[in-house]
């Protein structure tokens, strides 16, 4: 049985992790790390170059195409995919807002990063939208199925007389 077609941005949201949070797993096995000492930073270490983690994190943009159902979809799916999308978005930015609001110049005048806790703050950033994504389905489909009962027990003509005619004042 196939989902709705309004909960296919949501599913979009929710699944693409398992493909970009890996691919961004590889991507920061790769990175160059270096002491803060050599680059006039402090003691300790590690520390990355700024672009290069930024980089590092450019798979969870993928999460932007959620809202390619506010164009694909019907009247539901565009409602869901606005609402998807904006959690979506909201896990794509926040490692770039965390890595470039974390960053310090170098001595040789290349921005770094304090590697460790700032990817530790980075994917818990991520991990806390993805249950923002998981919160907001439930909220979309339990709001949606309540409209639909509202829709199935009142006839079309009385919602339209409700909704047409003016409120009475007291």
């Amino acid at each position: 049985m196939l989902p709705r077609k309004w909960f296919w941005p949501f599913l979009w949201v929710l699944l693409i992790p398992a493909v970009s949070v890996p691919f961004s797993v590889f991507l920061q096995s790769h990175i160059t790390l270096h002491e803060g000492a050599d680059l006039g930073l402090g003691s300790g270490g590690p520390w990355a170059a700024r672009d290069t983690a930024l980089g590092t994190f450019s798979p969870a943009l993928l999460n932007f195409a959620a809202f390619a159902w506010c164009i694909l979809g019907d009247g539901r799916a565009r409602w869901a995919a606005l609402w998807a999308g904006t959690v979506g978005a909201a896990s794509a930015l926040i490692p770039f807002l965390v890595i470039l609001n974390t960053d310090s110049l170098g001595q040789d005048g290349i921005h770094y990063v304090y590697w460790t806790p700032t990817v530790i703050l980075v994917w818990l950033g991520v991990f806390n939208t993805w249950l923002a994504a998981l919160i907001v389905a439930v909220g979309f489909r339990v709001f949606a199925q309540a409209r639909d009962r509202w829709r199935a027990a009142v006839p079309a003509r009385e919602r339209a007389e409700a909704y047409l005619s003016p409120v009475e004042s007291r």
